[in-house]
């Protein structure tokens, strides 16, 4: 669920790419893991399946569609049957779900192969995100006993607002049309501060050379009547 507000959610979705990269070490690790235990176990035909869980999209944002995807992939040499899969971490109370279930049972997976499932959910509050394992189930060889694992969690992602949402997306163009000058808000604003004050020198400089004419054409207006005088 949600762990309260988070200071600094600018950096949303960059922390949501480092979330991609950490999860796929995660993967990676528990593969490894999975490998070593089958060897030592001995089981050179079993399945061993590794489940990750992932948001999709690249940030989550209140009030608008976060979608989970649990990936259960299959390392061993044999196929996995009755894989079953659960991710019932999500409260109600932080999040709405909109499509999908939470749960789902696929009849066999491949050596090698993957599956994945999908669900849709709407966050309702802003603030840091944490979220428990999903669990995964399955029989590694037939008539073998059923075995159970847990997933890869999702960590150090943050729901933003949609106005958060908007600034980000605003930054993110700014690097672009600034050639990669400003990379941030403060950036933006800096440049900002820069212009204003640019542009004020430039008027007060306009108005007092403006003055200095004005001041010389009454001079000279003055100087013709007393000639004419």
């Amino acid at each position: 669920g949600l762990v309260g507000p988070a200071g600094g959610r600018r950096g949303g979705i960059a922390r949501a790419r480092r979330e991609r990269m950490r999860s796929a070490g995660a993967l990676l690790a528990l593969a490894i893991a999975a490998g070593a235990s089958a060897g030592a176990a001995g089981d050179a035909d079993a399945a061993h399946i590794i489940l990750e869980k992932a948001i999709v999209e690249s940030s989550a944002v209140q009030g608008m569609n976060m979608t989970v995807a649990l990936t259960a992939y299959n390392t061993g040499a044999g196929a996995a049957a009755q894989v079953s899969i659960s991710d019932t971490t999500w409260s109600p109370d932080a999040f709405e779900f909109v499509e999908g279930q939470p749960a789902a049972t696929v009849d066999s997976i491949a050596s090698g192969a993957s599956f994945t499932h999908t669900f849709v959910l709407k966050p309702k509050l802003v603030g840091a995100l944490e979220t428990a394992a999903a669990t995964v189930s399955y029989t590694p060889y037939p008539d073998g006993e059923v075995q159970s694992g847990v997933s890869t969690i999702i960590s150090g992602l943050v729901v933003i607002s949609p106005l958060e949402l908007r600034v980000n997306q605003a930054v993110e163009f700014g690097k672009y049309a600034s050639l990669g000058y400003c990379q941030t808000v403060r950036d933006w604003l800096t440049v900002f501060v820069a212009v204003v004050a640019i542009t004020s020198l430039f008027f007060v400089n306009a108005a007092v050379s403006a003055g200095r004419a004005a001041s010389q054409r009454r001079k000279r207006e003055a100087a013709l009547k007393e000639l004419q005088g």
